[in-house]
């Protein structure tokens, strides 16, 4: 397979990025980019002649780059150490997820149980597991926020920072809604 060498400036470095293919794309640049230098694509503005390339798909002749280009790169690479942490909050968000769906469930038991179809006993039965359930599940949304809690990150990890960010907002919101399912159960008990 034919191969093209671009150089590439990122900061005050320049780098020979080697580019495997015929007719390379935009995407296809990146990609080595990516693997030339260690910024991630998403993360990556690479200017050519003043402008901003960002048709992934266009051809590199189409854009008007050649191997005799100057190609600027703008982005931070990605730090292993933030890249972990990211990862390590995308976990517990699966983990809110699996118990955000529990909560929906317990909630709909909630509907049914006001719907009022059970005798009087087993109502109270049905009340008291139901408000076992919803503690259990609070106590884990609680547990995910105390592991967020115990992750020091680094002033300069921006991306890791807005990730636990978003995500203690909405496990926040979670837990609201489980604040109101407390309320409800309780309103529900005090009719039986």
């Amino acid at each position: 397979m034919p191969s093209q060498q671009y150089s590439v400036s990122h900061g005050s470095k320049k780098f020979n990025v080697t580019v495997e293919s015929k007719e390379p794309t935009l995407r296809d640049l990146s990609y080595a980019v990516s693997n030339a230098i260690g910024v991630p694509i998403n993360k990556q503005k690479l200017i050519c002649r003043g402008k901003t390339l960002s048709d992934m798909g266009a051809t590199l002749d189409q854009l008007h780059v050649s191997a005799k280009s100057k190609i600027m790169l703008i982005g931070k690479k990605v730090d292993g150490e933030e890249e972990k942490h990211i990862k390590y909050f995308q976990s517990l968000q699966k983990d809110a997820e699996q118990i955000w769906l529990k909560y929906e469930e317990l909630n709909n038991d909630i509907c049914g149980l006001e719907q009022g179809f059970l005798d009087l006993a087993k109502s109270k039965e049905a009340t008291t597991k139901l408000k076992k359930r919803l503690a259990s599940l609070s106590e884990g949304f609680m547990k995910i926020i105390e592991a967020i809690d115990n992750v020091e990150l680094d002033s300069s990890y921006l991306d890791a920072r807005a990730k636990r960010k978003s995500l203690v907002t909405q496990i926040n919101k979670y837990l609201n809604e489980t604040d109101k399912s407390e309320e409800h159960l309780k309103n529900i008990e005090s009719r039986l």
